[in-house]
């Protein structure tokens, strides 16, 4: 595969920089440093891949010529990476759960900002999450540019610039600490959207291992990203005295909180309906044996 052209190459390197510079700039210097040692963790880890191709790799060297596949090695570390990432914010969501009891006073789980200043204030799960999650955004967003040419994809770009602009708010402020939990639970579909992509690229299409990974996908879609969603929602309106008196941005944090609410359920119907094709697919193989 040819290298990337120079533009697409600057384009990343200056975005990364941006948001970098961002951060030192916007942010408290706890939070600049969670960041920049987040974002400098995930380019150690694909740079290692890259270094050593067997790690989380696969060793088949006819894996991404076949004609069929569109699939190339920098695409599969960026996988990797992103399911790294996914299970951090787990075990993030875990503990900033954990937390709930410890927002005290209550206001202080949806906005942060009063006396002592945030800069007195002790570090809690969350803010150490979301550095790793800012980081992370920062770099992918670089390597999305960085391989545009080859993989162009406008949507996940404005999707990487819109979350980091409402990270980079949340953070500013502790906003909305407590929404962080079952926000973050909502990473366990992309672990299994991840694995999706690999097996397939593998050629195991039609393995027992993908039809259990789609179901495990599925499932996990339907359970934190609609289930567990819309109860985090009701528990949004359930403490709106806690959030209405913050700024415009805060009120737009939870009109965008629906929006992707939204999203999640136009999605949550085409997940319902590939899991129906693919059980009938099924059932009709197994006729057919019989």
């Amino acid at each position: 595969m040819p290298p990337p052209s120079p533009l697409y190459i600057s384009a990343a390197v200056l975005t990364s920089t941006l948001f970098l510079g961002f951060t030192v700039l916007w942010q408290e210097a706890r939070l600049q440093t969670g960041v920049l040692l987040s974002f400098l963790f995930y380019f150690f880890v694909y740079t290692l891949m890259v270094l050593f191709p067997t790690l989380c790799q696969p060793t088949d060297p006819h894996v991404f010529s076949r004609p069929s596949s569109q699939a190339y090695p920098a695409q599969w570390r960026d996988y990797v990476v992103s399911s790294i990432n996914a299970v951090l914010q787990l075990v993030g969501g875990v503990c900033c759960l954990l937390e709930w009891k410890d927002f005290q006073p209550v206001g202080d789980g949806w906005v942060g900002v009063g006396t002592p200043t945030l800069e007195d204030k002790p570090f809690t799960s969350v803010q150490y999450a979301g550095c790793l999650l800012i980081g992370y955004l920062t770099w992918d967003l670089g390597w999305i540019i960085w391989h545009y040419e080859k993989t162009p994809d406008v949507a996940m770009v404005l999707h990487h610039v819109l979350f980091l602009l409402v990270a980079h708010y949340n953070a500013k402020g502790w906003y909305f600490s407590k929404c962080y939990a079952w926000m973050a639970f909502a990473e366990m579909s992309t672990v299994f959207l991840n694995n999706r992509w690999c097996l397939l690229t593998l050629g195991r299409k039609d393995d027992p291992v993908t039809f259990c990974n789609s179901l495990c996908f599925a499932g996990s879609f339907l359970l934190f990203r609609i289930v567990l969603a819309t109860w985090g929602l009701y528990d949004v309106w359930m403490n709106v005295e806690h959030w209405r008196s913050g700024g415009q941005g805060v009120h737009c944090i939870v009109v965008g909180l629906h929006l992707v609410h939204a999203m999640n359920l136009v999605w949550a119907k085409k997940v319902v309906a590939n899991v129906q094709k693919a059980m009938r697919k099924t059932e009709g193989t197994g006729g057919k044996k019989d």
